[in-house]
């Protein structure tokens, strides 16, 4: 029997078990957990088929490593721990291209016998011991019991030549790096020349960030040389004084080309459109976490400004609140530069919430004032070519715009009939079509027929002989 070689298996191994970016935390959509299950699967089951796949697959294994608990952490160290054969040992350390550090509260509060400390030494130590040059992805929560700023001050610097993507989150109320190891590096004394990715985020992309990420922002401005191979980038906050700042930072990063905005930076952000897009002028992808507010007084605002972006194309927004249309009128200054030809290159406005089938208004009624907004939107979109749609492409819409039922013309009719003689509507019951309808059992609905309606013109307007008529009532 013939087999595949082996750089055409390896190459289907790796297929099923990478992950591009990061396992937790990247908020694209709730695929990620699912995506490192199947991930996480693969790579524990390949090598259990055969001694072939298994003289592959066991390179696998160590790839992408995630640690949410002490003990995992602590048995990773023992099984990787120098020996005096330690050339498989090396060979693990050197496959290990993703650690993500995710510590698990529930479970770390309940293990016995393993302090906090001794769970970030564990982490420390592993990342230390991975050859430099290696690591491609570095993620981290920083809790607040865990002192988890001395592996970035450590791990940093090590592996900084090689990291392309790097997630930062921390996950308690006025974190600071003032006082911590972190915060005593020197001026430009971090270089990423590599660095692709990177998420400052706010407790594993928390609806509701607790934080100021932009310490983290002015911090990588001193620190770091340049950060012009930047891609994409989220934050979740800013600092409290403003974006004045903040923006400085984009004079570090003027080659992003997707964005992610967090809920508590949003509104600072789209007050500001006029300095932010012209510091990004490769950006093509924006995403939006849009918070749910309370104003019942909310107006659209109408800038007056000039700005054209040559090429934004997708502006994707994540409403937290589904049932709130203020959401959907905090990013109404998009739109507004769409209709003013501000987003020459558009192609698609995507929200994400509960809309079914595309439908804005499944759940509730929308006010007029309100639906009104929501057809200008579709409107403006519908003019400008721009897919106004759902996360599952599914194209948005009012419900009563397409549900609208039309009456059928009868012959001869030219449609142009006063209101007063349009008639009313019924259903026609198909009902004793269907099965079940003579032998009194139970329809499965496997062939369930959907209503049609018919026209029945009014009586005082036509004279109908109701002995011949089809839908006489009379047997």
């Amino acid at each position: 029997m013939p087999f595949l070689p082996t750089e055409i298996l390896t190459h289907i191994f790796q297929y099923a078990t990478h992950i591009d970016g990061f396992a937790f935390g990247s908020e694209a959509f709730q695929e990620d957990p699912q995506r490192w299950v199947i991930s996480s699967l693969a790579r524990r089951s390949i090598p259990l088929v055969s001694r072939r796949w298994h003289s592959i697959g066991w390179q696998l294994i160590y790839e992408h490593i995630v640690l949410q608990t002490a003990g995992q952490a602590s048995r990773l160290n023992q099984l990787l721990a120098p020996t005096d054969s330690g050339d498989r040992v090396q060979q693990i350390m050197r496959r290990i291209a993703a650690v993500e550090i995710v510590p698990n509260t529930s479970v770390l509060c309940k293990e016995r016998g393993v302090s906090y400390d001794d769970y970030i030494e564990d982490c420390t130590q592993l990342l230390i011991r991975i050859p430099q040059g290696h690591l491609i992805t570095l993620s981290i929560d920083l809790l607040p019991l865990y002192g988890g700023e001395q592996i970035l001050y450590l791990a940093l610097p090590w592996h900084s030549s090689s990291l392309k993507n790097l997630r930062i989150s921390r996950d308690h109320a006025h974190a600071q790096w003032t006082g911590t190891p972190f915060d005593k590096l020197q001026p430009n004394s971090l270089p990423l020349p590599v660095l692709r990715t990177l998420h400052l985020a706010s407790g594993r992309g928390s609806s509701h960030p607790s934080f100021s990420a932009s310490v983290t922002m002015r911090l990588l401005c001193e620190i770091v040389p340049s950060l012009e191979t930047l891609q994409t980038l989220r934050f979740d906050n800013l600092d409290d004084s403003g974006y004045g700042e903040d923006s400085l930072f984009f004079l570090h990063a003027s080659n992003l080309t997707s964005v992610h905005i967090g809920s508590a930076a949003l509104l600072t952000v789209l007050d500001r459109l006029d300095i932010f897009l012209p510091q990004v002028p490769n950006l093509r992808y924006l995403i939006l976490t849009v918070p749910a507010v309370g104003f019942d007084n909310l107006m659209l605002t109408e800038r007056l400004s000039d700005i054209v972006h040559h090429n934004l194309e997708s502006i994707t927004a994540i409403i937290q609140h589904s049932y709130s249309w203020h959401a959907f009128a905090l990013i109404w200054p998009l739109f507004n530069l769409l209709g003013k030809d501000g987003l020459p290159s558009m192609r698609s406005i995507r929200l994400v919430g509960n809309y079914p089938d595309g439908c804005i208004d499944s759940n509730q009624v929308l006010p007029p004032r309100i639906r009104d907004i929501w057809k200008m939107a579709i409107t403006l979109c519908s003019v400008k070519q721009v897919a106004f749609i759902n996360e599952k492409d599914e194209a948005l819409h009012l419900w009563e715009e397409r549900h609208s039922v039309k009456p059928l013309l009868a012959e001869g009719d030219d449609g142009d009939a006063p209101e007063s003689d349009e008639g009313d509507w019924f259903e026609e019951d198909t009902e004793a079509d269907g099965p079940g309808s003579d032998d009194a059992t139970i329809s499965d609905d496997s062939q369930d027929r959907a209503y049609t309606y018919q026209h029945r013109h009014d009586l005082d307007s036509h004279n109908i002989d109701w002995e011949k008529d089809q839908w006489s009532d009379q047997e």
